[in-house]
């Protein structure tokens, strides 16, 4: 048996003489290419790609989107309006009660239950509208990817029956999250105690430094496994979460450089929006003239991070699946003989 190795991309060539035959026998052959795969501006250009090519159904999914968005936004200026005005013309609502702490009267009462009500209506809303919006996104990029027929009329019985994973799969992707600043300060915490001086600002600078890198893999995993829990069947919360993981071996750097070139992304865009809200501050229709573009901007970044996060989910689960074949059956597979 002859085996010649080449790398990258990875061929292996093996060469079977069976010598127990009287007459020779062509040599079997095999050949297996192994595909790297996707960078991250690759995954980028491909989710461009697929939403261009299937620019009906994109918008009418990020339109509906953004229409939503708008609307709360807009109701919810409306509705604090009166409140603020009350607020920023009476400014002895707030200094009574500073000076009788013990005592809140009526109005402030009012105030602040207003405040939390319109607060968790407007998160319930939210909660609402991104998932409808995530997994029709979801449902397109993977359809559009692996070449199905994308089409929007199918959508609504698939939403139906798969809503309600994702946001299960949120849930204990939320304790997950809320868990790691508690961690962070309990390391510091021990570092203070059992170090001092130049070891003790190496540690602290080391725990941030993996405290940083934590918040993008677990961020990256959310994402992916949000993808998981719309794509696979029976996978949601745990399941979902411990799949995502799963895929992401071997990946785990490129799943985190997506998640920080999104965050510095939205931090961009976030920045421009304060900048302009600053710009027009003394305008009265300041609010009412910044909620479009903004919610734009927004909603493009969201949709574009949803079909990213599905190529990527595609990407890992293609590298998953060469890597399991390998190992059952290895490089060597005979593709042809021919005889001499």
């Amino acid at each position: 048996m002859f085996t010649f190795g080449l790398s990258s991309p990875r061929i292996s060539v093996t060469i079977w003489k069976n010598q127990s035959e009287k007459h020779e026998s062509r040599p079997k052959c095999s050949i297996v290419v192994q595909n790297p795969g996707l960078g991250i501006l690759q995954i980028a250009a491909e989710a461009l790609k697929i939403t261009i090519r299937n620019g009906a159904a994109a918008a009418s999914i990020f339109l509906s989107a953004f229409f939503l968005y708008s609307l709360l936004e807009y109701g919810k200026i409306l509705l604090l309006a009166p409140t603020l005005t009350d607020l920023v013309s009476d400014p002895t609502i707030l200094s009574k009660n500073l000076e009788a702490p013990p005592e809140i009267d009526e109005a402030t009462r009012r105030h602040i239950r207003y405040f939390l009500l319109l607060g968790m209506a407007d998160w319930f809303l939210s909660c609402v509208i991104w998932v409808m919006f995530l997994v029709p996104t979801i449902f397109l990029s993977s359809d559009a990817y692996t070449g199905k027929k994308v089409s929007t009329k199918g959508l609504l019985p698939r939403i139906g029956a798969r809503w309600k994973r994702p946001v299960i799969t949120s849930f204990y992707m939320d304790l997950i999250s809320i868990s790691i600043p508690f961690l962070f300060l309990i390391s510091i915490g021990i570092f203070s105690v059992v170090a001092k001086g130049f070891l003790l600002v190496a540690l602290i600078v080391a725990t941030l430094i993996l405290g940083v890198f934590c918040y993008l893999y677990v961020d990256a995993v959310w994402m992916l496994s949000l993808v998981v829990s719309v794509l696979e069947d029976g996978s949601c919360g745990l399941k979902a979460i411990d799949r995502a993981g799963e895929l992401m071996r071997g990946k785990r750097l490129q799943g985190c450089a997506i998640k920080l070139l999104s965050v510095v992304t939205r931090g961009t865009i976030y920045m421009l929006a304060f900048a302009m809200n600053k710009k027009i501050e003394g305008a009265t229709q300041m609010p009412m003239l910044m909620v479009t573009p903004q919610t734009f901007l927004i909603c493009a970044f969201k949709f574009f991070v949803f079909v990213m996060f599905t190529v990527f989910y595609h990407e890992c689960k293609k590298r998953n699946e060469g890597v399991g074949a390998e190992s059952e059956v290895g490089l060597y597979e005979p593709i042809s003989s021919v005889e001499a």
